[in-house]
């Protein structure tokens, strides 16, 4: 966030770790901050989009509410990605119209992102949107996932050098040329499933022990029973998958259809030469767009969706659910409709208040109408026949491979990893997919066949030390050695924002908090604000035209104040706080607050009474606040370097913005040897301003 809110030049990263740290979460809460930043910007159009949450699939995009690479940027599905199609100028300029304006992408289950559709497609859209001949077309990518996963299909590693391609020359690894790597370790969950999550992380890296395959194999159970028959089945082979799905299609005791696609073929001159174009259509869905030519269908079956339908709904390609009614208008024809209830509510949720009229009685409003699709394809050896097929976009799901189940996140499953060959990351890919170790359930293990791929431990090594992001700006938490560390920030607002402040590990690393624009009233009891192991000193502003006074500062001290302080000492309209404390007794620090509204001569009035004071006017002095003067601009700053620079010697510490305003309006004065001080901003979400702070490593003498 500091890099988005300081500087304009684009930035790479990967976001990284293992099951249960909370990339999702934090995923989340960066996008709503950029959001937030950009659509608030001074001088900038609101309406324009200037972040994106991007996935490879249609159920990655719906996981984190956003869209899939390919329908964003118009990048055919179906077509090789090895080969790079610039747009006609019509459509081009239309992707302009949305996406012109945009800075920065989220770029979630990276490791589903093929090196080509990455730097051949990707990369090219975005520089072609952009009319920029930078890699990605300038855009900022953030990019989210674990590359301990399955291999992409019909791509190689992200990571990878492209082979065969006549891009390898002019770009060897955009990946490794740009990104870098912040990986998150802290497993986020509750002790049960952090004791799985570590298992499963251990796993991941091919670093689990004998005793972990021990306690996985406490979950084996046999094949027909002791299994939930209702959770999900995941296989390596698809033979394996066909087979479970027809032995549960055929138990199942709902009604049953067997629903023909309805096939034509473009352009055939004579019924002969239809007749021989459609007997070459194979009986593959994958050379079928998907699309099955005899789908089995039984109310109460479990199936799910083989195409994205309608993404910003959540109808993506993987979407489960159970068939709840089958309301077909001519039978064994694709035609009427399937009633479906999906696994999650919100999948669905605008296609069924758009189609309220079809709710007839005995129709439930949870369920969702699923309708016929049409789709071309080509068949013949030099795919000249083009095929039209109609047929519901719905496959059986009683068990799906492993691949298919990437991103899926289960309460319960059953796993059969049993395999000829190694597959490297399968096992982890397949464990991890549920939440729980007693929702895991294993028909085989298979142990022997667990790998790791060479290149991705390589790489991720790689990541770990030399492509290991650094932070560009210092956390207090990290900062040791330190006698005193001291920290100020405009909350605007502390009364609304007291809960971030109470989980930041920064406010909590630090010695004395000085908060302005707290906007505390004096109804308000201390306890309501209170931080565990702080005591609390408040400098409310009494005057207050409506419900709750602006203004206001509090600071909060773990170390024990001196006798006598912290006390009040505002004057001429400028808040000045007083602090303390008994670690350094001959060092007074003086929190303060100038509104905009009062003169900047009021303010140096205030501060030049204030270091007159008898018990202040020999002692060292740490001056930090608000002060509404911007230090980068010299005809601002110049009444205050006068006062404090020129004539007292003391000397301003921050050199950085501290504000997303690009200005430097909050800063620290002291007459202590800067040699023993180190200082600067950290970023915030909740307030336009960055907190300054400084971090003393010697006695204060």
């Amino acid at each position: 966030m500091h890099q988005i809110k300081t500087t304009e030049i684009p930035f790479h990263c990967f976001l990284s770790g293992g099951a249960g740290v909370g990339k999702s979460h934090l995923t989340k809460a960066l996008y709503q901050a950029a959001l937030k930043y950009y659509n608030t910007r001074a001088g900038d159009d609101f309406h324009q989009i200037k972040v994106l949450l991007l996935g490879p699939t249609g159920k990655a995009a719906c996981n984190i509410k956003g869209n899939t690479i390919h329908s964003t940027f118009a990048v055919p599905a179906h077509q090789s990605l090895k080969n790079y199609n610039h747009l006609d100028s019509s459509r081009l300029n239309t992707l302009r119209t949305h996406f012109g304006g945009v800075k920065l992408i989220f770029l979630d289950e990276i490791s589903m992102v093929g090196n080509s559709m990455f730097t051949i497609q990707l990369n090219n859209r975005l520089k072609d949107i952009k009319g920029c001949k930078d890699d990605f077309g300038g855009v900022s990518i953030i990019a989210i996932g674990d590359l301990f996963q399955l291999e992409p299909v019909m791509d190689g590693y992200i990571f990878k050098d492209l082979q065969n391609s006549d891009y390898t020359v002019l770009a060897p690894s955009l990946w490794q040329k740009h990104f870098s790597m912040f990986e998150l370790t802290d497993i986020m969950r509750q002790r049960d499933s952090k004791l799985f999550a570590e298992l499963l992380n251990r796993l991941r890296e091919g670093k689990h022990t004998a005793s972990d395959i021990v306690k996985l194999k406490e979950r084996v159970v046999q094949e027909d029973t002791n299994n939930p028959i209702d959770a999900p089945h995941l296989f390596i082979q698809n033979a394996k998958v066909d087979e479970f799905n027809a032995i549960v299609h055929n138990a199942a005791v709902g009604n049953k259809y067997t629903i023909t696609a309805l096939d034509s073929v473009i352009g055939a001159s004579s019924p002969e030469l239809r007749t021989k174009i459609l007997r070459q259509i194979p009986n593959d869905p994958r050379k079928t767009k998907q699309l099955i030519l005899n789908l089995c269908l039984a109310e109460g079956e479990r199936t799910e969706l083989v195409m994205n339908i309608r993404t910003e709904d959540g109808m993506t390609n993987g979407s489960g659910n159970i068939v709840k009614f089958v309301q077909v208008n001519q039978q064994s024809r694709p035609s009427g409709i399937v009633w479906v209830q999906f696994d999650h509510l919100d999948v669905g949720q605008k296609t069924r208040n758009e189609n309220r009229h079809l709710y007839t009685q005995g129709i439930d409003h949870a369920w969702t109408p699923v309708k016929p699709v049409t789709i071309k394809f080509f068949v013949g050896r030099n795919k000249a026949a083009q095929v039209v097929r109609k047929q519901f976009p719905l496959r059986p799901a009683a068990a799906k491979t492993v691949h298919r189940s990437q991103g899926d996140t289960e309460t319960k499953i059953v796993v059969n990893l049993s395999t000829k060959r190694t597959i490297p990351h399968v096992h982890y890919v397949a464990l991890s997919r549920v939440t729980t170790f007693e929702g895991l359930y294993i028909t085989d293990l298979c142990e022997d066949k667990i790998a790791i791929h060479a290149t991705v431990t390589e790489e991720m090594e790689r990541l770990r030390t030399t492509a290991k992001l650094k932070l560009c700006i210092s956390p207090l938490y990290d900062i040791t050695g330190s006698i005193l560390k001291i920290c100020y920030l405009n909350t605007r607002s502390l009364h609304r924002h007291i809960q971030d402040i109470r989980k930041d590990l920064n406010y909590s690393s630090s010695d004395i908090n000085v908060f302005g624009e707290t906007r505390f009233s004096s109804q308000d009891h201390c306890d309501k604000y209170n931080i565990v192991g702080y005591s609390l000193f408040r400098n409310d502003n009494p005057h207050s035209l409506g419900s709750r006074p602006f203004g206001g500062t509090a600071v909060y001290s773990k170390i024990p104040y001196c006798p006598g302080y912290s006390y009040r000492h505002n004057v001429y309209g400028i808040e000045i706080t007083v602090i303390k404390v008994t670690i350094c007794e001959n060092c007074t620090v003086l929190g303060m607050y100038r509104s905009p509204k009062i003169p900047i001569r009021q303010l140096c009035q205030a501060v030049s009474e204030v270091l007159h004071v008898d018990t202040i006017s020999t002692e060292n002095i740490i001056i930090i606040g608000d002060f509404n003067v911007n230090w980068l601009i010299e005809a601002d700053r110049q009444p205050l370097w006068n006062l404090l620079v020129r004539d007292k010697c003391y000397k301003q510490l921050i050199s950085t913005y501290t504000t997303d305003n690009r200005t430097l309006i909050d800063h620290i004065f002291t007459n202590v040897s800067h040699l023993n001080i180190q200082a600067g901003v950290l970023e915030t979400y909740f307030t336009d301003h960055k907190a300054v702070w400084a971090s003393f490593h010697n006695a204060i003498n």
